[in-house]
């Protein structure tokens, strides 16, 4: 199965009994990937299995070691 890029509007701010309003989660359309996946990392993240990847670590080690070498020396 592969799965969706989803994105995260902020709401900010608080409801009338205090509590915070919650942010508003989507599944990034078609239109919305078009749009906003424009740069070298958005181009990498939707080509392949690169979306599969679990973690924001994992995402930013595997891309910027395809990308620019190794990490660590």
């Amino acid at each position: 199965m592969d799965p969706s890029l989803w994105r995260r509007t902020f709401t900010r701010g608080t409801q009338a009994d205090g509590a915070p309003v919650p942010d508003i989660d989507r599944i990034a359309d078609e239109a919305f990937v078009k749009t906003n996946f424009k740069d070298k990392f958005g181009i990498w993240l939707i080509q392949g299995n690169n979306k599969l990847i679990g973690s924001v670590d994992g995402l930013l080690s595997t891309f910027f070691s395809m990308h620019f070498g190794t990490l660590y020396a």
